[in-house]
């Protein structure tokens, strides 16, 4: 079995060592989990990911392994699904960026002046003040939805769980 781990910083082991580390793959959950279930495991996790970061990398990560002639009831995926207050913006001039390859993560709450170009923080702006709840709710279910349409679709066993508290309800 191979073990798919996917998530924000919760899942890429943020500051298990020294403040504002943005990751220690080798004691994140994913590893320890692994480690107990005597398998592999690939942990896709970034600090500040957005579920449609997840959507993105979980889809290509397994279409990739699939190619690889992986089997789908030899892989299983967890995710822990980070807060829907987060999207990413896709920008060339950040493609050399190892760890967002072009894709740019957008997390309320963040302050971004120092690290964005002055587009990626108009926009940013904008996306805060025009984002609501219900906006929030619909497409974080869409997203849980999607992923589990498509890992079902697949045959791929998975399981699903959110460590942040958000204000998600069925309203």
């Amino acid at each position: 079995m191979l073990l798919i781990a996917n998530g924000c910083s919760h899942t890429s082991g943020a500051e298990i060592e020294y403040q504002n580390q943005s990751d220690c793959y080798d004691k994140a959950w994913p590893a320890h989990l692994s480690k107990l279930w005597k398998c592999d495991h690939i942990n896709l996790a970034l600090s500040g990911g957005s579920s449609k970061r997840v959507l993105r990398t979980t889809a290509s990560c397994i279409g990739k392994l699939l190619l690889k002639k992986y089997k789908p009831e030899d892989l299983f995926v967890i995710i822990l699904w980070p807060g829907p207050y987060r999207t990413e913006l896709y920008n060339q001039e950040y493609s050399d960026n190892e760890s967002w390859k072009g894709w740019v993560p957008l997390v309320v709450g963040n302050d971004y002046t120092g690290s964005r170009s002055k587009d990626i923080i108009r926009y940013y702006k904008s996306w805060v003040n025009l984002y609501d709840t219900h906006q929030a709710n619909t497409d974080f279910y869409l997203d849980v939805l999607f992923m589990q349409n498509y890992l079902r679709s697949w045959g791929i066993n998975y399981f699903f769980f959110r460590a942040p508290t958000t204000s998600l309800s069925t309203s």
